[in-house]
Order: structure tokens, then C-alpha cells, then sequence
């Protein structure tokens, strides 16, 4: 229950900074959810806006995948930890924010959902506007 509290309060925050959360589906809140448990909800903001800087995602890209990984990761995207952070954290949310893995195999209180990928959500989330 507290993850989910946690959860919709980033939500309604990201709302109230003039986000548009309220046009995500379910499964497209899933993703947003998780984007804000993994960074917390300043990080997430960044992450949103594009404004994580090489400082800061190097940091986070190595207490998430260690120094030798995220220098990989980093040279395989024009020696940016920021793309390589971003890259990698994509993946890393489409990959395992799959709605689909729990719905019930017969479908009967629920319309199943889908979600494109984070990206996506994240354009659908900033409305063009932002």
C-alpha cells in the first residue's frame, strides 16, 4: 500500500507541474510510476525535461550498473553518460513495466491495456508542451 501511496503522490506532483498525467492509460502510469521510484521525484523531473547532467548521470548510472558497465554503456552512446543513463534506463523500464505479466488469464472486472515505450509515455506525459 505505501508503494502505491508513494506512487500516486508522484503522480498528482508531476500533475500539479503541469504534466499531463491525467491522459496516461494504467499501464502508461506504471512505467511513470516506476520512473519516479527508480530516480525519486526531482531525478524524474530531469529525467522528463532532458536537464540530468553528465555529473549526475554518471553517478546514477554507476550505483545502478557499476563503473565498468556504464563506461561501456557511455562510449556505445557518443561518450554521454547522459544518453547511456537514458538509454540504458529505457530499456531497463520497457523491458520489466510489462502490464501484461499480471493480468489474470481470464479477463472479466478489467480492460487490458498496453504501453508504448517510456519515451513515448514520456511525450504523451509532457503534452508537446513541455
Amino acid at each position: 500500500m505505501a508503494a502505491v501511496d508513494y506512487g500516486l503522490y508522484n503522480l498528482a506532483q508531476l500533475q500539479a507541474a503541469g504534466y499531463c498525467v491525467d491522459t496516461l492509460n494504467d499501464a502508461e502510469k506504471a512505467k511513470i510510476f516506476y520512473l519516479t521510484h527508480h530516480l525519486g521525484l526531482a531525478d524524474a523531473k530531469r529525467f522528463i525535461r532532458k536537464t540530468i547532467t553528465e555529473e549526475n548521470a554518471h553517478k546514477l548510472l554507476v550505483a545502478q550498473i557499476g563503473a565498468k558497465k556504464a563506461a561501456t554503456k557511455a562510449s556505445k552512446n557518443s561518450n554521454s553518460y547522459v544518453k547511456g543513463h537514458r538509454t540504458w534506463l529505457c530499456k531497463y523500464i520497457d523491458d520489466h513495466i510489462n502490464l501484461g505479466t499480471f493480468y489474470c488469464p481470464k479477463i472479466e472486472f478489467t480492460e487490458k491495456q498496453e504501453s508504448g515505450g517510456l519515451e513515448i509515455v514520456i511525450k504523451k506525459i509532457k503534452g508537446g508542451s513541455k
